[in-house]
């Protein structure tokens, strides 16, 4: 790996695979001036006959790439150093003066095509999703909601400046928030205690910031919806994802299937917990520990020991898959390690110009950062198998199926965990991957309940904020015992930040769980099946339904405990058999 070159120098524009064809090499994106005369153009340009229609539509698609790009590559550069003022600048200056007239350019081109007397004409096998798209984005467009946006960007900004600023002052050095997960997988309690109650002080301590930003976001985002005349923000989420393939009432079905199939397996789970610890009750922090009293798994010290790990796990799996991970890793499109001043979280983003993925995450050598990778890298493997479509919003498919695609790479990559660790912790981190996903489907399905709740009330105050956040938390309960933490747990909600900068963007997580277990039990039985199944699934990017990507990976779209409960009693019987390793 070439560690003298930054991403930077090594992915450049334009590219050399999908050449440009009608914006010039260089443009300046920090003035509006300079995009104009291209963006005025493709608005006014006479489309008189079908292959003019034809080229003026790719035209639009580089347009659009050119302008994504540039605003990831300033997310990229903001949330990898938040502490960065001209990196900040460069991208609040872009969300600020640039993307208000894209938007409003790009409101302008969908009139264009939607009213075109040609359109029907295009081929339909190609366009005929897309038409579908534009029609219901077009009653989303309000130039009201233009600085509305701009200014929810900046509060999103401002959260994530505020949570990468957060350290906790440990054993006489500063760590940050992330870091101190890691104490909370120690076996002496007294410590993991004193780290978890420390963690949440933090929290704490920007408690009333972190409010004020949230009230602000549900009250601009309230406005949204009313600028548009719908009933709710939540109506507005719905429309803006379209998801014509479930509903609000197929939420709730979620939500009440963990909490009579997930959650009940799970309190089994965590009473095994408890006694092997030899303890009266749970606590918050007793849930991430080895219930044996071991020392958390640490199976990589550093960034490239990570990188070198699942890329061989990629070689036993694919070599297809094999050879997009050591594309990424030789342009430095992996930035893994945790520090001060970055952005919690993780994700993949894609570079559209050049149609290359970029993987941003906080590793701090814990097991859990193994199988982040791997979510990632499902990602961003999504996004090379769709690559080769020239037109743009197919490649863009479903949240839901794009997290089916990483959720079921962490379950596949689970065969080959033997490039991190010994037969024992094998089976260890297993067990511990089954703990983790019986916990997300409860913790999906409190965020999404809770999301739910704050759009349809959008006039509430904070205290009933957290008076229903405690409500539901207490739905789903899972036996662990809160008293005495009131204070703590009733803004814990602060630390998902997708209640904060995606808002209803968290049920994708569960649907695409189920479909992410079913393809584990198919690449179980048949991995070169599974696997061929899954590659073609990807690379049908957007071109299908989500029901029509879940049957071309072979998988059943059901909420119902009918689907949902075989499959968590299949990962609860993993579990059994490897949680005394």
């Amino acid at each position: 790996m070439n560690s003298k070159k930054a991403w930077q120098q090594l992915v450049t524009r334009p590219s050399k695979e999908f050449p440009r064809i009608f914006l010039p090499p260089k443009i300046d994106f920090s003035k509006w001036l300079n995009l104009a005369p291209y963006a005025d153009d493709l608005v006014n340009r006479s489309l008189e006959t079908l292959p003019a229609l034809r080229k003026w539509m790719l035209e639009v698609t580089e347009f659009q790439n050119v302008c994504f790009e540039e605003e990831s590559r300033l997310y990229v550069d903001m949330t990898c150093n938040t502490r960065d003022k001209t990196k900040s600048r460069a991208y609040a200056g872009f969300a600020k003066n640039i993307k208000p007239r894209l938007l409003s350019v790009q409101n302008k081109i969908d009139k264009k095509i939607h009213t075109h007397p040609l359109k029907n004409k295009i081929s339909r096998k190609k366009y005929g999703k897309w038409l579908g798209s534009l029609k219901n984005q077009l009653t989303l467009f309000s130039e009201k909601n233009l600085s509305i946006n701009t200014e929810i960007s900046e509060l999103d900004q401002l959260y994530q400046k505020v949570c990468g600023a957060m350290t906790v002052k440990w054993k006489g050095k500063a760590k940050t928030v992330v870091q101190m997960n890691v104490i909370l997988e120690k076996k002496n309690r007294e410590e993991r205690e004193s780290a978890w109650r420390k963690t949440w002080e933090r929290y704490i301590k920007d408690r009333a910031q972190l409010d004020t930003i949230f009230d602000k976001l549900r009250n601009k985002r309230s406005q949204v919806a009313k600028n548009l005349k719908l009933k709710d923000y939540r109506e507005y989420c719905f429309k803006q994802y379209e998801r014509t393939d479930y509903t609000v009432k197929d939420c709730h079905v979620f939500h009440d299937t963990v909490e009579t199939v997930i959650a009940p397996l799970y309190r089994k789970m965590l009473d095994y917990k408890r006694e092997q610890l030899g303890l009266t009750c749970l606590r918050p922090w007793d849930t991430a520990c080895d219930p044996q009293g071991r020392s958390g798994l640490q199976p990589f010290r550093g960034q490239n020991e990570l990188i070198s790990g699942v890329g061989r796990i990629f070689k036993k799996m694919d070599p297809e898959l094999h050879k997009y991970f050591m594309i990424m890793r030789r342009k430095q499109l992996l930035d893994l390690e945790n520090r001060y001043g970055k952005s919690p979280g993780g994700y993949q983003i894609m570079f559209d110009e050049v149609r290359l993925p970029f993987i941003f995450m906080n590793a701090v050598n814990s097991n859990k950062d193994v199988f982040v990778l791997l979510h990632e890298s499902g990602h961003a493997f999504h996004q090379f198998l769709s690559r080769d479509f020239d037109f743009s919003y197919n490649r863009e498919p479903p949240m839901e199926f794009c997290e089916v695609a990483s959720m079921s790479m962490e379950r596949m990559g689970m065969k080959y965990l033997n490039e991190f660790y010994n037969e024992k912790d094998v089976a260890r981190s297993t067990a511990v991957a089954a703990d983790d996903i019986f916990r997300l489907f409860i913790w999906i399905a409190i965020v999404d309940s809770f999301q739910h709740w704050i759009y349809t009330h959008p006039g509430h105050t904070r205290t009933q904020r957290n008076a229903k956040w405690l409500e539901i938390h207490e739905r789903f309960h899972t036996g662990i015992n809160w008293s005495g933490l009131h204070n703590y747990r009733k803004t814990s909600w602060h630390r998902q930040l997708h209640i904060f900068l995606y808002p209803f963007y968290y049920i994708e997580y569960g649907i695409a769980q189920i479909g992410a277990l079913q393809m584990w039990q198919q690449h179980q039985k048949n991995s070169k099946m599974a696997l061929n199944r899954y590659k073609k699934a990807l690379a049908s990017g957007n071109t299908l339904s989500l029901k029509g990507l879940f049957t071309k990976a072979g998988l059943k779209f059901d909420f119902t405990p009918k689907t949902v409960g075989p499959l968590a009693e299949a990962l609860y019987d993993e579990w059994l058999q490897c949680r005394d390793s």
